[in-house]
């Protein structure tokens, strides 16, 4: 009797123990503040990305968020075409809703033209509206030259190098204490093919360095960082490409007169590939900038 009443509490602890160390995650992860959430994004985006990962997926029911019900404006799609364009929508609405780093959001067509989408945990519903709902703008950009690249890339190092020697920036300090303290930005940059690109590791580090406002002033009016939308390469050496390009557009969607996806042949064989059609203004504009 004894030993079978030993063998029992046993298990319980440790049936209890197992159950604690599985929660554990979620109760670390609800007990954060926004404010850390936003610093482990920051700093360290892989431990965060592990703990959302162990954590209990909870629903808008029980961690609260944003409810969201949209209609298609169908008024203007040609007959027969209305399906394709909500599935499509839905598409990039779930790229869109991807910026936000929400666990496992519920994107799904409701009827014939509205979509509903349910953003756990998120309550900011004017920052999701703006941008869920925002038009989609079609440009074409030419990047700058590999000259002005380096030379925004030096102004951007100089500071950095500058502002790491004052004791009154200790942010900027734990910010690139692992780098080449002589190039502090470059250091957090790689090479993918003639382009210039930053590993994944070091993307929110990059996205942080280029949002403050004293480097944005070092960066000329005429010109902006843009990010690739995928990462590139293999897996052990994921990256983003970074493209250095004129702020004003060459060309918008407003001269492409038609486009449709297909798959591509010789050089881009197997790829699947998008086809544009442009206006006659287009045709004009297309051969003047390239």
């Amino acid at each position: 009797m004894g030993r079978s009443w030993t063998w029992r509490l046993v298990l319980i602890v440790v049936v209890v123990i197992a159950s604690l160390w599985s929660i554990y995650p979620t109760i670390k992860l609800h007990t954060l503040s926004e404010e850390e959430k936003a610093r482990l994004r920051l700093e360290e985006s892989t431990k965060l990305e592990k703990l959302e990962a162990n954590a209990i997926k909870l629903g808008l029911d029980l961690q609260g968020g944003t409810h969201l019900v949209l209609e298609a404006d169908l008024s203007n799609v040609p007959s027969g075409q209305g399906d394709k364009a909500v599935e499509s929508a839905i598409r990039v609405i779930r790229n869109r809703v991807d910026q936000f780093g929400v666990t496992e959001p519920i994107i799904q067509r409701a009827g014939g033209n509205r979509i509903i989408i349910e953003l756990p945990g998120l309550r900011d519903i004017s920052r999701a509206k703006k941008l869920i709902g925002k038009t989609a703008l079609l440009e074409f950009k030419l990047l700058k030259s590999p000259d002005e690249l380096g030379l925004v890339l030096d102004r951007i190092d100089r500071f950095l190098a500058q502002t790491d020697t004052t004791a009154e920036e200790e942010e900027a300090t734990e910010l690139f204490q692992e780098v080449d303290k002589s190039r502090p930005f470059r250091s957090l940059l790689t090479r993918y093919g003639d382009y210039v690109a930053v590993p994944i590791d070091n993307a929110n580090k990059v996205k942080a360095i280029l949002a403050k406002p004293e480097v944005q002033k070092l960066i000329p009016s005429d010109a902006q960082f843009l990010w690739s939308q995928e990462a590139k390469g293999p897996a052990e050496r994921r990256v983003y490409l970074l493209y250095y390009v004129k702020s004003q557009p060459e060309m918008t969607g407003a001269m492409v007169a038609d486009a449709r996806a297909n798959i591509g042949t010789g050089e881009y064989e197997g790829q699947p590939i998008v086809e544009l059609s442009t206006t006659s203004e287009g045709v004009r504009l297309f051969s003047r900038v390239t």
